[in-house]
């Protein structure tokens, strides 16, 4: 609906929409506007069709335009200085050799191909844009949380049966070591004491937020029993 007015919005205010207009308003047939005016209907066919290709050289169609909004009671010199706007554009379509423009008349609502052209290219290229932002948004909501684990080294080996496991992850993160849910303090930094086995250990500390994938890093601490005396 709202491109069906513009479109009527472009023919009105073209010249052969506001002569046209004028005519069918006064109840003034094609043949009545030729008997009264001594212009060919087909010349008059074409001014209210702003057709500047069927019509003859410039001069004579200033003096159709101007014997024609007198005949209507309009002003011609408004109509003039519309005439020279879309004859300037009608012109320089009509001398386009690169084929990027088109001629259409004014009356079926001339447009230019190539600005359409650029706004389907505009169009394309935001909704590209906003595909590829949501895309990265999607992304960063499901890629999982960072998680650096600063203490102990991976393959340690120690005599202790208990070490302290230190790291730190994303704050609002859920920390898991060994499957079992840690605390961390508001920066996301936390310890952990956890008791060993005599032999190869497997510690496993994992992170995750809510929608995201769980980061998982696993220590191994090999516990070597101590010799006595």
């Amino acid at each position: 609906m709202v491109f069906w007015k513009k479109k009527q919005l472009i023919l009105e205010n073209a010249l052969g929409g506001i002569l046209q207009k004028e005519r069918i308003a006064r109840g003034i047939s094609l043949d009545g506007a030729e008997e009264r005016t001594n212009i060919q209907k087909r010349h008059i066919v074409s001014l209210e069709e702003s057709d500047y290709s069927n019509l003859p050289g410039k001069i004579y169609i200033k003096n159709f335009i101007k014997n024609y909004a007198d005949f209507l009671n309009l002003n011609s010199g408004y109509l003039l200085e519309i005439f020279e706007k879309e004859y300037l554009f009608f012109k320089e379509t009509k001398d386009d050799k690169s084929g990027i423009f088109r001629n259409v008349k004014i009356s079926n609502f001339r447009f230019v191909v190539a600005p359409k052209i650029f706004r389907n290219i505009i169009i394309a290229t935001v909704f590209f844009l906003c595909f590829c932002y949501l895309s990265g948004e999607a992304k960063n909501i499901s890629k999982p949380p960072e998680l650096n684990i600063y203490s102990p080294l991976n393959n340690l080996a120690t005599s202790e049966q208990s070490i302290k496991i230190i790291g730190e992850a994303d704050r609002g993160s859920q920390i898991f070591i060994n499957d079992k849910l840690i605390i961390a303090d508001g920066e996301g930094k936390f310890s952990e004491n956890i008791n060993l086995q005599i032999g190869v250990n497997v510690i496993k500390i994992g992170v995750k937020k809510k929608y995201t994938r769980e980061n998982i890093i696993y220590r191994k601490v090999l516990v070597v029993k101590e010799e006595t005396d």
